[in-house]
């Protein structure tokens, strides 16, 4: 079985769960300027953690704003650079997947 493992973050509530060289990122809300600078702490956890899939779970709340876009932007562009991937859970059996920052505007202009 692979390595799971979890990073005290103290009270923020957007956490990464790290499963060998995956991680999974829930958003619970809109991913907006309120919210970007506690996803963006998820997301550079887990990169820092070696992994080269990430999955953000927007399926609560698909809804974001410029900060939401730059940190997914960013993390695209981090995972490509890496040979990985970024994926968007967007609503229930909608999921795309994202491997650089141009591929995520090019989903967003759609």
């Amino acid at each position: 079985m692979g390595k799971r493992s979890t990073v005290d973050l103290g009270s923020v509530t957007v956490r990464p769960v790290i499963l060998d060289d995956e991680a999974v990122v829930v958003v619970p809300g809109p991913l907006d300027g309120s919210r970007a600078p506690e996803v963006h702490l998820a997301l550079a956890t887990a990169l820092n953690a070696g992994v080269t899939r990430v999955v953000v779970d927007m399926t609560d709340e698909p809804a974001m704003d410029d900060g939401g876009v730059a940190v997914l932007a960013a993390t695209a562009a981090a995972l490509g650079a890496r040979g990985g991937t970024l994926m968007l859970a967007l609503a229930p059996g909608a999921c795309v997947e994202i491997s650089d920052g141009r591929a995520l505007r090019r989903m967003l202009d759609l």
